[in-house]
C-alpha cells in the first residue's frame, strides 16, 4: 500500500470575470507520497541561504531572485519522478454566467482538478485505509474563505465521482 497521498495546491488568477479580471484561472497541484524525497535538499538549501544572509523562510518563485530560483529548480529537477504536477487552466471568458458565482466557481474547479489527481491513484488503496490530504500553499483572503467553507462540498463531490471515502480535511 503506498500510504497517504499528499496534494499541495496553488492558484493563479482572480475571481473577477469582467474585462478588468485575468483571462485565465489556473489551479495547480503537486501530489506525492511520504517521505518527500525533495524535502531534504530544499531544506538544506534554505538554511544555506539563511547562513549567507538571504531572508529565506520559504521559497516563492515570484519573490526569489534568479539565482535562488535556478538553484531551487535544479534541486527539484532531480526528483521529478517522485511526484506529479497537474494543472487545470480555465478560460474565464468562456465560463457561463451560472458558474461565475463565487460559491460555485472555486469549489467546482477545485473538484475537477482533485478528481483528476485522485482518480489516477489506486482507489482500492485509498479506500483500504490510506488517506488523501490536500492543502493550499498560499492565497488571498478571498480564496482562503472559499477553502474553509467549500472543502466539505469538494470532498463530497470527489467521493461521489470517484466512489472513495477516505478524504481527510
Amino acid at each position: 500500500m503506498p500510504g497517504c497521498l499528499y496534494i499541495f495546491l496553488d492558484e493563479s488568477g482572480n475571481f473577477d470575470f469582467s474585462d478588468k479580471g485575468t483571462n485565465h484561472f489556473v489551479l495547480t497541484s503537486i501530489a506525492a507520497y511520504r517521505p518527500f524525497s525533495v524535502y531534504r535538499p530544499l531544506d538544506d538549501y534554505k538554511y544555506d541561504c539563511l547562513r549567507r544572509g538571504l531572508p529565506t523562510e520559504y521559497f516563492h518563485c515570484v519573490e526569489d531572485n534568479q539565482h535562488v530560483r535556478q538553484n531551487i529548480f535544479q534541486r527539484i529537477e532531480q526528483y521529478l519522478s517522485d511526484f506529479r504536477i497537474d494543472s487545470l487552466v480555465v478560460n474565464k471568458r468562456k465560463t457561463g454566467p451560472a458558474l461565475r458565482e463565487d460559491r460555485r466557481f472555486y469549489p467546482e474547479m477545485l473538484g475537477y482538478l482533485l478528481c483528476h489527481v485522485i482518480g489516477r491513484e489506486n482507489k482500492s488503496s485509498i479506500n483500504g485505509g490510506s488517506y488523501c490530504h490536500y492543502r493550499h500553499i498560499a492565497g488571498t483572503e478571498k480564496t482562503s474563505g472559499h477553502r474553509k467553507n467549500d472543502k466539505r462540498d469538494v470532498n463530497q463531490q470527489i467521493a461521489v465521482r470517484l466512489q472513495i471515502s477516505n478524504l481527510a480535511p
